[in-house]
């Protein structure tokens, strides 16, 4: 089974260790399995190569979660150069994974980080590029946050009329969500 997805050199050697004990794991559970018809075998077998990719997935997703929350935490410690590598590997995993909703946060947090830096045209980007991600996956508390953000990047950037129009849109999808739960 090719699986094209890596966090790391140590993510990696593990996700290839487990791959292994997984083939080995489905042999012997072939081996033992009586064989019923000429393609049974095989519809076990990809059956099985399906449930690995979704056990490596689901590592590879706890990766993506584990890079982001080391981002989340040199953010908090002041060191925003870190934290912005942290976010970059989050956002690579979260591409090679195809999940919107880890992309989202990660381009969520890299304009955080661009956002204290200052530099409100890259905060603006990366925080539209997590917009349209929320609204596609229709998460309306992230839509929020992240029209809040972009409505603090346009108040530092003095555009006061488009900072003021983000926040009122922000608290508006707020109370919407709010009203769903």
């Amino acid at each position: 089974v090719a699986c094209a997805w890596s966090l790391g050199d140590q993510v990696e050697r593990v996700r290839i260790d487990d791959h292994r004990q997984a083939g080995a794991e489905r042999s012997l559970e072939l081996a033992a399995t009586p064989d019923v018809g000429p393609e049974s075998r095989a519809d076990r077998n990809d059956r099985g190569a399906c449930e690995d990719r979704g056990k490596i997935a689901g590592r590879a997703r706890r990766g993506a979660h584990q890079l982001r929350s080391l981002g989340e935490a040199y953010l908090a410690s002041g060191d925003d150069a870190t934290a912005l590598d942290r976010f970059e590997r989050a956002l690579a995993s979260a591409r090679e994974l195809r999940d919107e909703h880890w992309q989202a946060y990660a381009l969520e947090d890299i304009g955080t980080v661009h956002l204290r830096r200052g530099d409100w045209e890259k905060a603006t980007a990366f925080l539209s590029q997590s917009l349209e991600l929320y609204q596609r996956i229709q998460d309306p508390r992230a839509e929020a946050r992240t029209v809040a953000s972009l409505g603090e990047a346009r108040r530092l950037a003095g555009k006061r009329q488009q900072a003021r129009d983000a926040f009122e849109r922000a608290l508006s999808l707020s109370r919407a969500s709010e009203d769903r739960l």
